[in-house]
């Protein structure tokens, strides 16, 4: 099967839609890409003349100015022209309608969801203040939501709690076309971390910093853990959202956790395993709200695969996995002391971590590159 990938972002850059790719290459289908230039062009990989910038500019005002809708339009009608592909994979909600005006409906369309799209946008920054939020409109996509998922030939979700969602939330929808892929990372790269003995005990976290990641709650709670763990650390990396900075910065350079807190603002995936050598628990705090409850955060599969125990928020999604490998604690979100409460469970008792630890490594192999393909196989075999 010929398959065309569409996807608004720099396919460099886009570790989710790479491991995709790769994966419906593996299973003999020829795919080719459209995405964001950023790159070199291949015999796969068909950049646009535009960059980053230019979504960054247009894409927040789809629902006041439609250039970035005419733009992949164009864009995607010259893919079909020249490709001619049997099907599209599209990644995102909001590149339905234009998908559906660029195929006449003649060439089906796979509507990969990431992420509850119209929730996500309500709990951005930059869409909801002052007068960006009259421009962006972000409610509006709630409403447009229905129809932008009836274009659609296929839908993929990542659980089946947001595919239960959007059925009882659009009566119209088709059970058998709509797929559960939760959002397995590339693990090949990411190996177990055997533990180096010192004298400290060490949470980490990988991924971007900001108020819904819940890392604040983290931060806040180490002062009340050092009073009866005074070697605990908290092993902090990656990037602080940019319209969070400055509530992260005072947290950050608080005097009473500067002991506590290592902090890196990046390394690449590959070194995960070098980081983590002495780490203890890593811990996934997201917020409590639709966009979270719709998936598993992709750095929970990460945390498997190197065999680490965790303390997870109770988003659904991620508090029926944790729960199900026995693999971890979970904690009420935005509970500081809930939050201590089960670290200290753990110090307390070494026999559950080294328990939580063998389960961890053991369910690590059921979300491995088989089982991603298994599930993108049933997808374009419903075609």
């Amino acid at each position: 099967m010929k398959i065309g990938v569409v996807v608004d972002n720099t396919f460099d850059h886009d570790p989710r839609v790479q491991h995709e790719v790769n994966s419906l290459k593996a299973l003999g289908h020829e795919v080719h890409v459209l995405c964001f230039k950023n790159g070199e062009n291949s015999d796969y990989i068909h950049r646009v003349d535009q960059g980053i910038d230019f979504k960054k500019k247009w894409f927040p005002l789809m629902n006041t100015f439609p250039v970035y809708q005419r733009y992949w339009h164009k864009q995607i009608t010259d893919f079909i022209a020249n490709l001619k592909p049997d099907v599209l994979h599209v990644h995102d909600l909001y590149m339905s309608e234009i998908t559906r005006k660029s195929t006449s409906g003649k060439t089906p369309f796979i509507l990969d969801l990431h992420e509850n799209f119209p929730a996500t946008i309500q709990t951005y920054t930059w869409a909801i203040k002052g007068i960006k939020r009259l421009l962006v409109q972000p409610k509006r996509w709630t409403k447009k939501e229905g129809k932008l998922l009836k274009n659609a030939s296929r839908i993929i979700t990542l659980s089946e709690d947001f595919k239960t969602l959007l059925l009882n939330r659009y009566r119209f929808l088709d059970s058998s076309k709509i797929f559960v892929v939760p959002n397995y990372p590339d693990l090949s790269k990411i190996k177990p971390a055997e533990r180096i003995e010192d004298n400290d005990f060490r949470l980490f976290y990988f991924g971007v910093i900001g108020k819904r990641r819940g890392i604040d709650t983290v931060l806040k709670a180490l002062p009340e853990l050092s009073k009866n763990i005074p070697n605990i650390k908290f092993k902090l990396i990656g990037p602080i959202d940019k319209n969070d900075q400055e509530y992260f910065q005072g947290l950050m350079e608080d005097p009473k956790i500067q002991k506590q807190l290592e902090y890196s603002p990046w390394i690449q995936t590959e070194e995960l395993t070098k980081a983590t050598e002495n780490v203890d628990v890593c811990v996934c705090p997201i917020e409590k709200n639709p966009q979270h409850e719709s998936g598993v955060a992709n750095k929970v599969y990460q945390y498997l695969a190197m065999g680490k125990p965790q303390i997870v928020s109770n988003c659904k999604p991620q508090m029926e996995l944790i729960k199900k490998e026995k693999c971890g604690l979970v904690f009420e979100d935005k509970n500081i002391s809930n939050f201590v409460k089960q670290v200290e469970s753990l110090v307390n008792t070494p026999n559950l971590l080294k328990e939580l630890k063998e389960n961890s490594l053991k369910a690590s192999k059921k979300y491995g590159e088989s089982e991603f393909q298994e599930l993108l196989m049933k997808v374009y075999s419903s075609l």
